[in-house]
């Protein structure tokens, strides 16, 4: 030990083993501090590293999301008011449908009244008819049998005409009944229809408008991360 305690007293040769011995120590020493130094930042840096590559990630994910939803927004307005242009030709349509239907239920109705005006006029000319049999009847006595003959005859042909066109009346007058209903149940039916159709665009007209504020609201929200072109 005190050889040990006096080896600043030693030779040249031994002081330089020694203070190599030395220096060798400090400088392992001052290595090891460095690799645990520079361990301990790239230890900070790799977290730091890794919080932002989340960071990226995330905001990757949140652009690649509002580009699908972008996307299906604009793909479903498309349609949205590819149906709307369909239905509003389909109304129009319609609309020519329904005014065509109320003209011929007009048309419809005048020859319902043209007909009652005719049967009124038939039974004017049945009671004359009457009428004249009963004149007939009180003037038998100044009557041929020839002229009584053809009387008779001239009476049943007229009565026969009567109720072949009484019957001729009321098969036309059934006819335009039927139609008249039929007409105004169709107009009924194409009525409900427009009402349903533009219930379905004031529908669609709303959820356009639901879409344009969606696509607006992800451009404000996203604007600092897509891309300028969408």
């Amino acid at each position: 030990h005190q050889d040990e305690s006096h080896w600043p007293l030693a030779d040249t040769k031994e002081l330089k083993v020694k203070f190599d011995d030395i220096f060798a120590a400090t400088r392992y020493t001052k290595a090891l501090e460095f690799m645990r130094k520079y361990k301990k930042e790239q230890t900070a840096r790799v977290k730091v590293l890794k919080s932002e590559l989340s960071l990226w990630e995330e905001r990757f994910g949140t652009l690649e999301k509002a580009r699908r939803e972008l996307s299906s927004v604009r793909e479903e307005e498309l349609e949205l008011k590819a149906s709307k242009q369909r239905i509003e030709q389909e109304m129009k349509m319609l609309q020519d449908v329904i005014e065509d239907l109320r003209q011929r239920s007009d048309l419809i109705e005048e020859k319902e009244q043209r007909i009652k005006a005719a049967d009124a006029k038939k039974r004017a000319k049945r009671d004359q008819a009457v009428a004249l049999d009963d004149n007939i009847v009180q003037d038998l006595d100044v009557i041929s049998d020839a002229q009584l003959n053809e009387m008779i005859i001239d009476m049943d042909t007229q009565v026969n005409r009567f109720h072949s066109d009484q019957e001729a009346r009321k098969r036309r007058t059934r006819d335009v009944k039927a139609d008249l209903d039929s007409n105004n149940k169709e107009i009924v039916e194409r009525s409900a229809l427009k009402g349903q159709l533009q219930a379905e665009i004031d529908i669609q007209t709303s959820r356009i408008a639901d879409l344009r504020r969606l696509v607006t609201a992800c451009k404000t929200r996203y604007s600092d991360e897509l891309p300028r072109d969408l």
